[in-house]
């Protein structure tokens, strides 16, 4: 049997009277309401003019029917705040809160709404409205806030549309502003917020001149230049890769290396008939060019070869084999894009260079179409 639409009556009003649209977004930056209006359901874009999603949420659809208890039996309630839709230079109106009722809404066959249409003066402060839209006491009371995620992609965002983010007084000051509520009300702690900046600067270099490197970015370079990560290769649908039934990792921190030991032995020791070597490749979390080679070398005297030492001594081999049979130090992913002018303009480092950026392995690929 088909399902019955529907029917809400509502009156903009007594939702102004409610919920007036000059208290609800007076901590807002850059963002002008023109007004509260109805719209047509199936006219507003829930993705943007090249078809990505403008959910900023992790999930798609967060509890999509969490106000059908309210609508149905107690109609529209006007203490909620509203629908926010933007109108985009194309005429379009674009959904930036509201994902929940949009949803219910074309489920239930309801037609026509209302919400508060907005512009803004320049794009960086729209993805900003957008996070703390979706940060209201009812976003967190359904048990659908914002996550980490939300607000690293709220810094990626900056950074695509402001210099200022290299400024990290200015990048905080931005974190601190997205991460507030609707009321200017703090979602995270000193601590929090530090955090979530530390992690987020390790792959965003504030210098121009340095590719970022974090575990899964390493990862995609290795990959590329057909270097083994991850441990041993050996899963059938690797066959064609060039490392197959190869070892190797990524490395940057003191103990990546001495929680794999155990690993890294028996991949040598259990098939006597086909030993395998892991093959080491580091990188450096956070790097400045002005003191890159000093801190791969520091990491390679201080973590590198103290396991070397370790397992010489340590680590009984069969007859004949050397530490060196076992693991071998490959060296550093290139991280320092200075262009050479010297060689044709090409990155300073490519590939993978030694402890003073000498190129030991050449993979002439530009950071942009790398990473």
């Amino acid at each position: 049997m088909k399902k019955k639409k529907l029917k809400l009556t509502w009156n903009i009003v007594d939702s102004k009277e409610a919920n007036p649209p000059e208290k609800l977004y007076r901590g807002f930056l850059g963002m002008i309401v023109k007004g509260r209006f109805p719209f047509l359901v199936n006219e507003v874009k829930t993705v943007d003019p090249t078809g990505n999603t403008v959910q900023i949420r992790d999930k798609e659809l967060s509890v999509p029917d969490h106000q059908g208890l309210s609508f149905e039996t107690a109609g529209v309630l006007y203490d909620e705040p509203p629908m926010v839709l933007e109108l985009r230079s194309d005429g379009c109106l674009e959904l930036l809160s509201g994902f929940g009722r949009l949803h219910y809404f074309k489920k239930h066959g309801v037609t026509e709404y209302f919400a508060d249409v907005v512009t803004f003066t320049h794009p960086v402060y729209k993805e900003p409205a957008k996070i703390k839209l979706n940060l209201t006491k009812s976003h967190q009371s359904y048990g659908i806030p914002n996550t980490d995620n939300t607000y690293s992609r709220g810094l990626d965002d900056f950074k695509r549309k402001s210099d200022d983010w290299k400024d990290k007084k200015k990048l905080r000051n931005h974190l601190e502003y997205i991460t507030s509520n609707t009321d200017g009300e703090p979602s995270k702690t000193t601590k929090q917020l530090d955090s979530l900046i530390k992690r987020w600067y390790k792959r965003n270099s504030p210098f121009d001149n340095i590719r970022s490197l974090t575990g899964p970015l390493a990862n995609k370079q290795s990959n590329l230049m057909g270097l083994p990560y991850g441990g041993l290769c050996n899963n059938s649908k690797d066959r064609k890769k060039p490392y197959y039934g190869k070892s190797g990792y990524n490395i940057c921190r003191s103990t990546d290396i001495q929680y794999k030991i155990t690993e890294i032995v028996n991949n040598f020791k259990d098939d006597p008939k086909n030993r395998k070597k892991t093959y080491l490749t580091a990188f450096i979390i956070s790097a400045n060019p002005n003191t890159l080679n000093d801190e791969r070398k520091k990491y390679y005297h201080d973590v590198v070869l103290p396991v070397f030492e370790w397992m010489k001594k340590h680590v009984k081999l069969p007859v004949g084999f050397k530490v060196s049979d076992v693991i071998e130090f490959v060296g550093f992913h290139a991280q320092l894009m200075t262009p050479n002018l010297a060689d044709g303009s090409r990155p300073t480092e490519r590939g993978i260079v030694d402890m003073n950026g000498k190129i030991i392995i050449d993979y002439d690929e530009t950071p942009d179409k790398v990473l």
